[in-house]
């Protein structure tokens, strides 16, 4: 049952209300590697997410990949989904693009995965939706949104092989260069577990050791004020995402539609790759998550998390076949409580990506015109446009024949063609530029004696008769 008196959801537009609830339950499956039935919804959620990718217009790649490092030492194989929207700068060294993230496959053997994490694929999708239509703006830097696969890290056994650490994210970071061309990684966002708010006292299950130890004055004052309540969204960063962070927070606050929801900053106090001690509590705080692929590759990313499984009511349930259900996350606390999440990323990605000052791609050559054609800015983007002699769409231009067209020069002409052009040239025995004149050679000379004898006869007539 809802906590709230006024819904938060009803705060959310109609329109974005329903898509939540929509995505919430097309998630409401098992996606495994590990069964049959979800080895297939797996397959089933990977072409849902790139066909709605590609329905806004996105470029989509399908990254497969296989790796090694799992439990047992067997290979294990998987399918990332890439989205990208490219800013005026993809393609160059001054792409800073942003990374929006979200995992496909479930804990377990046969948990269902509406929270963890359907929660965080509902919301790339509705960010991909408003960033290619009512929310777009002028990016001078790309966005990526990416679903990766085999991120959970949950040994089911079995003599099943699981990867050590989030595979996708890490084979998705190993391929970064192909994908971005020439760009780097200004910062990723990832959503992980996004829809469970609990204001029920003590429903804050869990508090891992290294939580306390870091966070002992989080930890205490959640105790003595909130009771212990799962009121709160997990913001985790090191000190190199502190400003990502910050800015976060405060756009959090300003859009969130409930006032009890918080947003808390979880900033580990190392700065690079965590190691030893600091992988250690990293890893065990909450759990292995994509962000750490990133953080292991010295890219700043940031973890927006309800914590998952430390809060009821995943936590007393978190062995339960059915427990992660659509029926829940779409709960009015819940629904406000991913949308406010997401909404907050999408501000942050924004913030990064756009611009209000347009980037001339004609004269920084980054357009992709083809070599035949004239590039012409326009506020936001550019067009490309055959040159005469071509013809195609701008970004590929194919020469026109013109000789092969016909009627182009001179029935006594040989038409050659040439790129973009043609040239016509008079047959052998005639004169003249090919086009629209060929006269037969001597023709002119001959006309010119015969007139001269005639004028000459009549000359010598008129002098005769006189």
């Amino acid at each position: 049952m809802s906590m709230l008196s006024v819904s938060a959801a009803d705060r959310i537009p109609v329109a974005d209300k329903r898509k939540y609830e929509m995505y919430l339950e097309k998630f409401e499956t098992s996606r495994t590697h590990y069964r049959p039935d979800g080895k297939e919804n797996l397959q089933n959620a990977t072409i849902f997410m790139k066909e709605k990718f590609e329905s806004v217009g996105l470029d989509v790649e399908l990254q497969n990949f296989t790796t090694s490092d799992t439990t047992t030492g067997q290979t294990a194989s998987g399918t990332n989904v890439i989205g990208i929207l490219k800013g005026q700068f993809f393609g160059t060294a001054n792409d800073d693009a942003i990374i929006l993230g979200a995992h496909l496959d479930t804990q377990g053997l046969q948990q269902y995965g509406v929270n963890n994490d359907g929660s965080g694929l509902t919301a790339l999708l509705t960010l991909a939706e408003d960033l290619t239509e009512k929310d777009k703006c002028i990016q001078n830097h790309s966005i990526l949104f990416v679903a990766f696969d085999r991120s959970e890290t949950f040994d089911v056994q079995q003599g099943n092989a699981v990867c050590n650490k989030s595979c996708g994210s890490k084979a998705f970071i190993d391929g970064i260069s192909k994908v971005l061309q020439g760009g780097t990684v200004k910062i990723a966002i990832i959503m992980d577990c996004i829809s469970n708010f609990n204001l029920q006292k003590d429903s804050q299950r869990e508090y891992r050791q290294p939580v306390k130890d870091y966070f002992s004055t989080f930890v205490e004052m959640q105790g003595l004020i909130y009771e212990n309540k799962g009121n709160y969204l997990a913001v985790i960063g090191r000190e190199d995402e502190q400003d990502a962070m910050s800015n976060y927070v405060k756009m959090f606050e300003e859009v969130k539609t409930y006032s009890q929801y918080v947003p808390v900053e979880f900033m580990w106090n190392f700065k690079g790759k965590p190691t030893g001690l600091n992988l250690t509590n990293v890893e065990t705080a909450f759990a292995k998550s994509d962000t750490l692929s990133f953080w292991d590759a010295n890219i700043k990313s940031i973890l927006l998390t309800d914590t998952c499984y430390q809060r009821d009511p995943l936590y007393t349930c978190k062995t339960s076949v059915w427990c992660d259900n659509s029926a829940k996350a779409s709960l009015n606390d819940n629904l406000g409580f991913a949308y406010s999440t997401a909404t907050a990323a999408k501000n942050l990605t924004k913030y990064y990506a756009c611009t209000d000052r347009d980037v001339n791609e004609c004269v920084l050559g980054n357009a992709e015109c083809s070599k035949d054609a004239t590039c012409k800015n326009t506020f936001g983007s550019y067009e490309c446009k055959c040159k005469d002699g071509f013809t195609g769409n701008g970004f590929s231009c194919q020469d026109i024949n013109e000789c092969a067209e016909g009627s182009k020069c001179n029935k006594d002409a040989v038409c050659t063609n040439s790129p973009g052009s043609y040239h016509c040239k008079c047959k052998m025995g005639f004169k003249g530029n090919g086009f629209n004149t060929c006269v037969a050679s001597g023709t002119g000379t001959a006309a010119a004696i015969f007139l001269h004898v005639v004028m000459l006869m009549v000359v010598g007539l008129l002098e005769f008769t006189m």
